[in-house]
C-alpha cells in the first residue's frame, strides 16, 4: 500500500512539473499571459508572441518566499545574499544583462526575434538582443512601416576593373581604366532613397516633382543633406552615426527648396581614417559604386554594351533617361535590376558618392576614397534628363557638394 502510494505521488509530481516551465513550442493566444518556471525564483510571466507562434521569453518577478535570499530590487552587502543569477550591485539585487534570465529592468536578455514581432511593418529579417539588453538591434530588419522599397543588397567584397576601354562609345580621359581592390563587404539600398524615405526621416520634402509620389526617388538634396539622412537612419537602426553635422536644411532662414553650406555641413567624425571604417551608415565611395552598379559585368551598361551615345535600346530597358523619361523622374524599380538585384543604377536621377573628384584617378589601388580636397564631390549614374551615354557604368559627373538639382539623389550604403 506504502509503494503504491508511493508511486502515485512520483507520477502526480511528474505530471506537475512537465506543465511547469515554458511553453515555446505550444501555439498561444496573442496578448494571453503565462506563469513560468524562473529556478529561484518564485514565478515568472510568459506573453503570448503577437502572432500566436508561441510564448516569449520568461520574465522572472518575484523571489521564493520560503528562502530568506534577496529578490531583483531587494537590498544587499555581497552577491551571495542575492538569488541566482542576481548580483549586488550598488547594494541591490540586480539582473545581470547576458546571463539569460529578462529581469524586470531588461527588455531583453541574449534572445533573438523576429522583425516582424517587434513591428508587424518589417518585411523580413532578425533582431539580435542589444549587447546591454535595453532592446533588440532591428539594422537587419527589412521594410518598415509598410515600405518595401528599404532593402539593402549585401556585396561581398572583391577585385574588379575600373574605367571603360578607349574603344567605348563615349569612353571620356578621366575613365581610365585601373585594377581595384576593396576588402570591405557593404550592403547598399537596393533603390535610390525615396520621397516618402526622405520625409519620414527628415521631416521635408525638397523634390520638385512630389505629384511623383513617395515612391519615386527624393531629389534637390545636396551632398550634406544625404549625410545627415545617413546619420538619421543610422540612429533608427541602433548603429553608430558616420558624420558630424552642424544645422540642418528645414529651418526657416535656408527657406523652402533651398539649401547651402550656411545651412548645413557634414564631415566624417575624426575617429574614423576613412568612411568604410564606420559600421553606420553612408554615402558609397565611387569605387563601391562602380563594383555595385556593373554587378560583375565590364559593358557599358550592366546588361550589354552602348549602341547609341543619346538613345541606346539597352539603356531604354534598365533605367528612366532623356529618351523615355517625358522630362521627370519616376516610381524605383520599373526597370530592370541589375544582376544583384540593384535598380536604377543607371537613369532616374544621378546619385551622390563620397569622393571628391579628380579627373586623373587610375592605377591599382585598393579600397580608394578619393583625394583629401577638392571643389566637387562625384554624381554617378546618369538622370531622367541625360543622354544614354552619362548611364554607362563609368561615367563620372561631379558637382559642387551645396547643389541642389531636380536629377540628384542618392542611395546609402553601409559596412558589414
Amino acid at each position: 500500500m506504502q509503494k503504491s502510494f508511493t508511486m502515485f505521488l512520483l507520477i502526480a509530481l511528474s505530471l506537475f512539473l512537465a506543465n511547469c516551465g515554458t511553453e515555446d513550442d505550444k501555439a498561444c493566444t496573442p496578448g494571453s499571459t503565462l506563469v513560468c518556471n524562473c529556478t529561484a525564483y518564485k514565478k515568472g510571466v510568459q506573453v503570448c508572441k503577437s502572432d500566436g507562434s508561441g510564448w516569449d521569453i520568461c520574465v522572472c518577478e518575484e523571489g521564493n518566499s520560503k528562502n530568506t535570499k534577496s529578490v531583483e530590487g531587494d537590498t544587499c552587502s555581497q552577491t551571495a545574499d542575492c538569488f541566482e543569477p542576481l548580483q549586488c550591485k550598488d547594494s541591490k539585487c540586480q539582473t545581470v544583462c547576458g546571463d539569460g534570465h529578462k529581469g524586470k529592468s531588461e527588455i531583453c536578455d541574449g534572445d533573438t526575434k523576429g522583425c516582424k514581432d517587434i513591428d508587424s511593418t518589417y518585411t523580413s529579417g532578425d533582431a539580435k538582443c542589444k549587447n546591454d539588453c535595453t532592446g533588440y538591434d532591428n539594422a537587419n530588419c527589412e521594410g518598415g512601416s509598410g515600405d518595401t522599397t528599404s532593402v539593402f543588397v549585401k556585396i561581398a567584397a572583391g577585385t574588379f576593373t575600373m574605367g571603360s576601354p578607349s574603344g567605348e562609345a563615349a569612353n571620356e580621359s578621366d575613365e581610365t581604366q585601373h585594377q581595384v581592390t576593396l576588402t570591405y563587404n557593404f550592403e547598399i539600398q537596393s533603390t535610390e532613397v525615396t520621397q516618402g524615405q526622405f520625409k519620414k526621416l527628415m521631416g521635408y520634402n525638397p523634390s520638385d516633382y512630389l505629384s511623383c509620389g513617395d515612391d519615386c526617388p527624393v531629389e534637390k538634396v545636396n551632398w550634406h543633406e544625404a549625410l545627415l539622412y545617413c546619420n538619421k537612419l543610422s540612429i533608427s537602426k541602433g548603429v553608430e552615426e558616420c558624420f558630424e553635422c552642424a544645422g540642418n536644411c528645414s529651418h526657416a532662414s535656408c527657406g523652402e527648396g533651398y539649401c547651402d553650406l550656411t545651412c548645413l555641413t557634414c564631415s566624417l567624425k575624426s575617429k574614423f581614417s576613412k568612411p568604410q571604417d564606420c559600421s553606420g551608415y553612408r554615402l558609397p565611395t565611387e569605387a563601391e559604386w562602380e563594383y555595385a552598379v556593373r554587378a560583375g559585368t565590364t559593358t557599358a551598361f550592366y546588361n550589354g554594351g552602348i549602341t547609341s551615345t543619346s538613345s541606346d535600346p539597352n539603356m531604354d530597358k534598365i533605367g528612366w533617361y532623356k529618351y523615355n523619361s517625358s522630362d521627370y523622374t519616376h516610381v524605383v524599380k520599373g526597370k530592370d535590376a541589375n544582376d544583384w538585384g540593384l535598380y536604377d543604377m543607371s537613369g532616374n536621377v544621378y546619385e551622390w558618392a563620397w569622393d571628391w573628384y579628380d579627373k586623373s584617378y587610375g592605377g591599382d589601388v585598393t579600397d580608394p576614397v578619393g583625394p583629401s580636397s577638392g571643389f566637387y564631390r562625384l554624381t554617378r549614374g546618369g538622370s531622367w534628363a541625360h543622354d544614354a551615354l552619362s548611364s554607362r557604368s563609368a561615367n563620372r559627373g561631379n558637382k559642387s557638394p551645396g547643389t541642389r538639382t531636380d536629377w540628384l539623389g542618392f542611395r546609402p550604403c553601409r559596412s558589414k
